[in-house]
């Protein structure tokens, strides 16, 4: 623009939405005489207690709202270990018959990148499965880093790490399965409900808390 312009102007749409807070709870009762006459600490067990259920309530009601993204990912025609097809309606038609690997990952990367899906901490995507779902892939970072120390050191300390601009993490208490169709999955009751053919579960990506920012792999 010429020096003596003015400077140009613009505007954007800010767009209120709602929130809805459902409140959870549960506690265990105790008595005074309990306290006295207990040879432990009676407050300290019972506050352990509610901790870890607290903990296991949050990690399903987060499950549950994840897996309600509307970005869907699934290996190409089922087999593809290069290559993922993407849905955006909060559902995949593909069947799954291959264990996820490098070439999955990759893929995604670039698809999330691509859509503008921004990193969730330090540019780096967020990705949480099963140990047994990230074991083909873990084995795959074996192969690639066992001659480099720092690789090494990883498969010593048993740690996933970071690839292709991704953390991984590790969960075991939502259980495997639960597709769309199940009638039988349910995370409250640890009732699992793997794929048919057992070659992998999901896997949930995460950017940072912006529409579409999550995917769930499958």
């Amino acid at each position: 623009m010429n020096e003596l312009q003015p400077m140009p102007e613009t505007n954007f749409t800010v767009t209120q939405s709602n929130l809805v807070v459902v409140e959870l709870g549960n506690s265990v009762p105790y008595t005074g005489k309990l306290t006295a006459l207990a040879k432990h600490d009676v407050l300290k067990i019972i506050h352990k207690g509610l901790k870890n259920d607290a903990r296991k309530g949050f990690d399903i009601e987060a499950f549950l709202q994840f897996k309600a993204t509307p970005l869907r990912a699934a290996p190409t025609g089922g087999t593809s270990t290069t290559a993922v097809t993407v849905t955006t309606n909060g559902a995949t038609a593909t069947t799954n018959n291959v264990a996820m690997g490098s070439g999955h990952i990759k893929a995604l990367g670039d698809y999330m990148r691509e859509a503008n899906i921004p990193g969730f901490v330090d540019d780096d995507y967020i990705g949480v499965s099963h140990p047994s779902t990230w074991r083909p892939f873990k084995n795959e970072l074996e192969t690639i880093f066992q001659y480099v120390r720092e690789g090494h050191e990883k498969i010593y300390s048993g740690e996933v790490g970071r690839y292709e601009g991704f953390r991984f993490v590790e969960q075991n208490f939502i259980p495997k399965g639960g597709s769309d169709a199940s009638t039988v999955f349910n995370p409250y009751t640890k009732t699992a409900d793997p794929w048919v053919n057992g070659k992998s579960s999901w896997a949930m990506f995460f950017g940072k808390l912006l529409p579409h920012a999550s995917a769930t792999m499958h």
